[in-house]
């Protein structure tokens, strides 16, 4: 999680010019938050493991 607080960071200095002020307004915003973990692929990632599979089975199908 660390590593995407910084991301976060890096990505805010772009819009406010600074690395402090981006910092200080993500602490302000993100201080009051909740962090849930949440187990298990993403609905974006089950989809395109499900698309992948089905590309898979009409591409065997096609060979045998």
């Amino acid at each position: 999680m660390r590593s995407r607080a910084r991301r976060l960071v890096r990505e805010r200095v772009d819009a406010f010019g600074d690395a402090a002020v981006a910092a200080t307004m993500l602490e302000r915003l993100l201080h009051p938050a909740v962090v849930v973990g949440i187990d298990g692929l993403s609905h974006r990632l089950r989809g395109r493991q499900q698309q992948a599979r089905v590309l898979q089975q009409g591409a065997n199908a096609r060979v045998s």
